[in-house]
């Protein structure tokens, strides 16, 4: 008997549920009936007998499964999925010959790897932001507290996924303690060659750095007497969004080279201090756009400005403002930009609850092209989008569902275009308290980082995922 050799890859673009598959792992998977049938059928189009969907009595594909029996590929109740149990390549025989079927999901509602740290433990500790630009390794920043106290940390961590490698894994840390102080950076972005990072000192005053990727040293380190939620770099400026202590915005441009101030402008909006008064920036070449909530008397109550580059002049036509109480409340908590529209991302109230809601705006007026709604608990618990990110064709979001305990670990893809249509979401458990707080994205991968409680230790959590 002659045999032959076939390695099928499904590069699924919308699941519901899609799930990694190690090959040498004994795990539970799912795929979408339709994507998984057209698939294999272009594979072996002799079998077209649609009574082997219906029946499942009837093998699709033997898979060596870790038990006694083979496992097969079968309809899965009403969801109309496939589920299938393998630790290994199937075979399927046709005409007497039998090939041997590797399957491959891109899409993935499983990590490829994740990694939690219990450092102090107590309630703070939390990875705040991460960057996912450099092509090796991921940057985190975030807190570890102890007794009050909270260490700015940042981590430079592995992206491999090669069988036999590190799989996010730690590279040289650096870390600091400001005594009596809590600080907590809140920002991370990167260029060829180092980290920009802004955050909160002692509640109403902020630090901006900028570090060596080689090995995390310190380049510039100045502080300042405003809170810094949000920082963007170009080639020679730095800028950062930033809250005075009397709530008022303030946006901020440093020289790239040493950190020295050169120009601030004081946007006529003020923030509260709780997690509802996010504020977020982005940049394009020109432009950098600034989003949060503009009056703590009203929350929900949002604002986005764009400013020219050059001297922060608010440009023409610009500082759209909206929201409210009850329905028409929304909390931005994130903001992107990379094409000819800016998106956004945070929660909206509906009949008392929140829900994760994602605008895309038109660059040269504002204007609301179309906006997504997401909201798995229900009438029973708020979920609230924390970050946005993008791709060329795609948005990626991160945040949190229900609560205020259990909550999950929620990421979700949508298109740019078509209204902004679900690719797939994953709403997963991770202990009784799960918590992104933020995501990025490079050419395959989607990472997210946050914290999780496992038993009353609080945890550091970073997950890679298939986009």
């Amino acid at each position: 008997m002659a045999v032959g050799i076939l390695v099928m890859v499904l590069a699924v673009a919308i699941l519901l549920e899609v799930q990694h598959i190690r090959l040498a792992t004994y795990n539970t998977h799912r795929l979408t009936a339709e994507n998984f049938a057209q698939e294999y059928l272009t594979l072996v189009g002799t079998i077209r007998d649609n009574n082997v969907f219906s029946n499942p009595n009837s093998p699709f594909i033997n898979f060596p499964a870790a038990g006694s029996t083979n496992a097969r590929v079968e309809p899965d109740g009403s969801s109309h999925n496939f589920k299938f149990t393998t630790s290994g390549p199937g075979t399927v025989t046709l005409n007497n010959i039998i090939y041997t079927i590797t399957i491959t999901v891109v899409g993935s509602n499983l990590p490829i790897w994740d990694q939690t740290e219990t450092l102090g433990a107590t309630v703070g500790s939390q990875a705040t932001a991460l960057t996912a630009q450099d092509g090796t390794y991921l940057y985190v920043i975030g807190q570890d507290c102890s007794s009050g106290t909270c260490v700015w940390r940042i981590e430079g961590r592995l992206k491999t996924d090669t069988p036999g490698h590190d799989d996010g894994n730690l590279i040289p840390t650096s870390s600091h303690s400001y005594a009596g102080n809590t600080f907590q950076p809140r920002s991370i972005v990167a260029d060829n060659d180092y980290l920009y990072i802004t955050g909160i000192k002692s509640g109403s005053s902020g630090r901006t750095e900028k570090r060596r990727k080689s090995d995390l040293s310190e380049v510039w380190a100045p502080e300042y007497s405003v809170g810094s939620y949000g920082i963007t770099v170009d080639g020679s400026d730095v800028f950062t969004i930033n809250r005075q202590g009397s709530g008022r915005w303030q946006v901020d441009k440093r020289s790239i080279s040493d950190g020295s101030l050169e120009s601030s402008v004081y946007p006529p909006y003020i923030t509260g201090t709780t997690d509802d008064n996010n504020l977020s920036i982005a940049s394009d070449a020109n432009d950098i756009y600034v989003a949060g909530n503009i009056d703590p008397s009203t929350p929900g109550n949002w604002g986005i400005e764009k400013r020219r580059k050059s001297d922060l002049a608010l440009e023409s036509g610009w500082g759209i403002t909206g929201g409210g109480s009850g329905n028409n409340a929304y909390y931005i908590n994130s903001i992107a930009t990379n094409d000819s529209f800016i998106y956004t991302a945070g929660a909206q109230v509906i009949d008392g609850k929140r829900q994760w809601h994602i605008e895309k705006r038109q660059k040269d007026n504002g204007n609301l092209v179309w906006q997504q709604s997401w909201h798995p608990s229900g009438s029973a618990a708020d979920d609230i989008a924390k970050s946005i990110t993008l791709d060329d064709s795609n948005i990626y979001v991160t945040g949190v569902i229900g609560g205020p305990a259990p909550k999950n670990w929620g990421i979700a893809k949508l298109q740019k275009d078509n209204n902004g249509s679900f690719v797939w979401t994953v709403n997963q458990a991770k202990n009784n308290i799960s918590y992104p707080l933020s995501i990025g994205v490079d050419g395959t991968y989607v990472y997210t980082a946050g914290y999780d409680k496992n038993g009353s230790n609080y945890e550091w959590r970073i997950e890679k995922r298939y986009k």
